[in-house]
């Protein structure tokens, strides 16, 4: 890799280390489903513009599986923050998009492409494109929201439990060659998005059978 060059650099994140996989089908029923996230790489690209400046991106790419048993919504979004206590939100930035398609290769669906439902047992190529951000932060955390039911139910009783599967990357090397720093898996784990809450009895939907 050249200095001269745009930049982007990915790394495989296991998941399966650290986080547990989701309860099969038939103990998840209508509620408590969660959909498997595989295959993630996190990176950063460096878009060049007309003025000689770089506007750093990262870009995280990752698979999204259903096995819960059943058709489920997909209100996916992807967003992150640094050790500096910047934040950072998914978006369109076509410039990026393109040079990190460029690079991988592969169709993978976008923010503005990616469907609201996602079928049993169906598997979808995901892009997201998060920035502008600081290129010489240490450690990245992205969180991917709207993966699991944040509605559950333990013991028969219902609670409003927002969660998302949070990947935490470290770089390593002079942050004067940001462009050059390797993103080095640190961790993922599911994370709480807010209190977790019992429903009154009004909310709570009528049991089924088949749960």
């Amino acid at each position: 890799m050249q200095i001269g060059r745009t930049l982007a650099v990915a790394l495989t994140l296991s998941v399966a280390a650290a986080t547990a996989a989701p309860a099969p089908a038939e103990a998840q029923g209508r509620r408590n489903w969660e959909l498997t996230v595989t295959g993630a790489k996190l990176g950063r690209v460096a878009v060049p513009s007309p003025l000689g400046h770089r506007s750093s991106y990262w870009f995280f790419v990752f698979t999204i599986e259903n096995d819960t048993g059943a058709d489920r919504p997909l209100p996916l979004f992807v967003r992150g923050f640094d050790d500096e206590e910047r934040t950072f939100h998914e978006g369109i930035y076509p410039a990026a998009e393109k040079i990190v398609e460029d690079r991988l290769q592969g169709e993978r669906l976008t923010i503005s492409e990616r469907p609201k439902e996602i079928k049993d047992g169906e598997k979808l190529e995901m892009l997201a494109i998060l920035g502008p951000v600081n290129p010489e932060a240490d450690i990245v955390s992205v969180d991917v929201v709207g993966i699991s039911e944040p509605v559950v139910r333990e013991k028969g009783r219902e609670y409003h439990h927002p969660r998302a599967m949070r990947f935490t990357a470290r770089r390593s090397g002079d942050e004067f060659l940001t462009g050059l720093d390797v993103v080095e898996a640190h961790s993922s784990r599911w994370v709480d998005l807010g209190e977790r809450r019992p429903l009154p009895n009004a909310a709570r939907p009528k049991s089924s059978s088949r749960e």
